[in-house]
């Protein structure tokens, strides 16, 4: 749990189009428990558990485009948990 090989992890988000496959793709970059529940409360607690790493989200601009509201809605649990976890920073590139 929680092994990931370098302290920046990238997940391009410019094709991703369902919410689901977010929550699949962020849990395979940084390996979270088998127990994760692929929603915005667990992805939260989880977030908030992580030792320091630093997440960068390309095409952002993309991501909102397929996902509206709920791009809008992962992205402020991110920014929230990294509020919490001193050693979670989120980088955003449009």
């Amino acid at each position: 749990m929680y092994k990931f090989d370098d302290s920046k992890i990238v997940i391009d988000c410019g094709n991703i189009k369902k919410q689901s496959e977010f929550h699949e793709i962020i849990a395979e970059r940084l390996d979270f428990p088998d127990y994760y529940g692929k929603n915005l409360d667990a992805l939260y607690d989880v977030l908030c558990e992580l030792p320091p790493v630093t997440l960068v989200l390309k095409r952002v601009k993309k991501f909102n485009k397929h996902l509206g509201g709920r791009a809008a809605l992962i992205l402020a649990v991110l920014g929230e948990a990294a509020e919490y976890n001193d050693g979670l920073v989120i980088e955003i590139e449009e």
